[in-house]
């Protein structure tokens, strides 16, 4: 049986004193790659935010490689190997390509917990090769598709057990959506484990394991790609497709 890494376990999570989040509850196994879906508003980004300690479940817990992560400031909870990709990039703008990839980069875990190759500027590189033709060209500077490969690269140099993707292809181009795919299917072949939040419901059958699909702040329906296939009601019901 594969470990548990990430376990979101009931959480109930709140804006002022407008809920979110109602019991909620996700996990990610070693090496898969989960999605988390749902319409607009729904809270997959507050769920995201309170993984990462951005917004701090009022009950409920998450753990991760079985460590509670309700009290931790969210750079402690980055630092046990949780690498976001935040919705919107947020690169910054005023650094080069290189500059932001060095920026936040950190050393794999010295126990090799982060895989047997570390995460260098070659191998982002090596990656994304438009990020290597552009790497002395400010975050400004970047479409739309070259910032979100940088985002991508930037939580890759955090050498991350878990890989967290906020809208992976949101108004990208097909192309660069078809090439961000790719990358995570090369990432999961390499045995990341990554939980995904995007709306292209046929790539994410094909990439993922195992599916959540909230609704309102609530876990509504969760299984595997097949299952989801199969169940065309599901996904016009919640994903509107």
């Amino acid at each position: 049986m594969l470990e548990v890494m990430l376990e979101v376990s009931g959480i109930d999570a709140f804006y002022g004193q407008s809920q979110a989040l109602f019991g909620m509850n996700l996990e990610v196994q070693a090496g898969q790659v989960v999605s988390l879906m749902g319409r607009n508003g729904m809270g997959k980004t507050t769920t995201i935010r309170a993984i990462m300690g951005l917004n701090r479940p009022r009950s409920g817990s998450v753990s991760f490689q079985g460590r509670d992560l309700g009290k931790l400031p969210p750079y402690q909870i980055a630092q046990l190997g949780l690498g976001l990709v935040p919705e919107g990039r947020q690169i910054f703008p005023n650094l080069t390509v290189r500059e932001n990839l060095v920026a936040t980069a950190r050393p794999p875990d010295p126990l090799g917990a982060a895989g047997p190759e570390a995460w260098t500027l070659e191998r982002v590189y090596a990656l994304f090769p438009r990020l290597q033709e552009r790497r002395a060209s400010m975050g400004d500077q970047l479409s739309g598709g070259e910032q979100q490969m940088l985002a991508v690269g930037r939580a890759l140099m955090t050498n991350p057990k878990l890989l967290l993707l906020d809208e992976a292809t949101e108004g990208l181009a097909p192309l660069i959506r078809q090439e961000i795919w790719s990358c995570l299917s090369d990432l999961k072949a390499a045995g990341q484990a990554i939980l995904v939040i995007d709306k292209n419901v046929e790539a994410l059958t094909a990439i993922c394991d195992r599916h959540f699909i909230v609704e309102k702040g609530h876990l509504v329906w969760s299984g595997n790609s097949d299952e989801l296939s199969a169940n065309p009601d599901i996904q016009h019901q919640y994903l509107g497709v």
